[in-house]
């Protein structure tokens, strides 16, 4: 099967193209390359494959001819407003339809569209399946909204999208980012002994490793159309449903000589998840996670002391998606929305 990764070089995208392409995939990636001087040479092998270096708001339906299946991970972090609402819409909501609609008009007949466990927003205290009412928080949720809508409106009998709503994404990977919240913790702790943790740690967040996904994106590639089709599945695991207080005692386990600090200064944002993922357990088996937080934590250890990581190494915005951007944008890199300057949103096809 041929299949294009939209995001195939970021945090995510570098984690499931190895697992696709050992997976006896035919894999090809469609990036503009915002991060691809951001590898961490000790997240695991960066497996290069040809490549259409486009930004995703320019698709048209030449540009996934002769593919079977779309991967859709390409999206703008989720950037708390520092990210302009408008660019963040138009990316995340408005060309994720366009890829949909480009590749159902070239004949591609799946399409599995990475959303997010953040459109429940909050969810209250019971874990919520894929019925549960959703109550986005943020902007990046609302266009993780919007985009489902949409695209699940695009489904034909001959164009089956398929909606992952992950939990919160930990782990290494060769474009590693420690903007997130558990692979944050585990870099403080391990730079600088330190666990800093908001005063309220009582919102609940389900985490998943990226490798997790990877094998569950794989999995649905292999599962027969009627079961996926425009249908919605929670990825991650009950197991793996925390309070944001209790990832203090993991981190601490692991690196015993932390001491724990309560960061006045940082406010807990709005949403408290906890995600029940038994329909993807039911329907797709090989798609349940492996991975815990504790294996998680000290796999980042290792690598961590593999690399010699320092306080200054870590505090880098090659680690933090928001905060490159912002240097993209005033070294002129990038024009204000994101765009490269000179019309210059679309390279070459090749091995990248």
């Amino acid at each position: 099967m041929k299949v294009l990764v939209t995001g195939h070089r970021g945090y995510l995208g570098a984690v499931v193209v190895p697992v696709l392409l050992e997976s006896g995939y035919d894999v090809s990636g469609y990036d503009l390359d915002y991060f691809g001087h951001c590898t961490y040479s000790h997240g695991g092998p960066y497996r290069a494959v040809p490549t259409i270096q486009k930004d995703i708001r320019d698709a048209v339906p030449e540009d996934f001819e002769g593919f079977e299946a779309v991967i859709h991970l390409a999206a703008l972090p989720d950037a708390a407003g520092q990210i302009d609402s408008n660019t963040l819409n138009e990316v995340n909501h408005k060309a994720s339809v366009r890829v949909a609609l480009a590749a159902r008009q070239a004949g591609v007949s799946r399409f599995l569209f990475a959303s997010s466990a953040s459109v429940y927003g909050q969810g209250g205290e019971e874990p919520l399946d894929e019925t549960g009412p959703l109550n986005p928080q943020t902007i990046y949720a609302m266009t993780k909204v919007m985009a489902e809508r949409d695209v699940a409106g695009l489904a034909t009998g001959n164009f089956s999208p398929t909606f992952l709503r992950l939990a919160v994404l930990c782990g290494l990977s060769p474009r590693l980012r420690l903007d997130l919240m558990f692979n944050r913790l585990m870099a403080l702790a391990f730079t600088e002994h330190r666990i800093r943790l908001p005063v309220r740690g009582d919102a609940w967040r389900a985490f998943i490793h990226v490798q997790d996904v990877a094998r569950a994106l794989a999995a649905l590639l292999r599962e027969q159309r009627p079961p996926v089709h425009n249908q919605v599945f929670n990825v991650g695991s009950s197991a793996n449903n925390h309070r944001v207080r209790d990832l203090a005692t993991i981190v601490s386990r692991l690196v015993p000589e932390s001491r724990f600090e309560q960061n006045p200064v940082t406010e807990m944002r709005r949403e408290s998840f906890r995600l029940n993922c038994d329909k993807l357990a039911r329907t797709i088996p090989a798609a349940v996670p492996q991975w815990t937080l504790a294996r998680t934590g000290e796999q980042l250890l290792e690598a961590f002391d593999a690399s010699s990581l320092t306080v200054e190494e870590g505090a880098r915005s090659r680690y933090d998606r928001v905060a490159e951007l912002a240097t993209l944008v005033a070294d002129k890199v990038l024009n204000a929305d994101l765009r490269r300057p000179g019309g210059l949103n679309e390279g070459p096809y090749g091995a990248t």
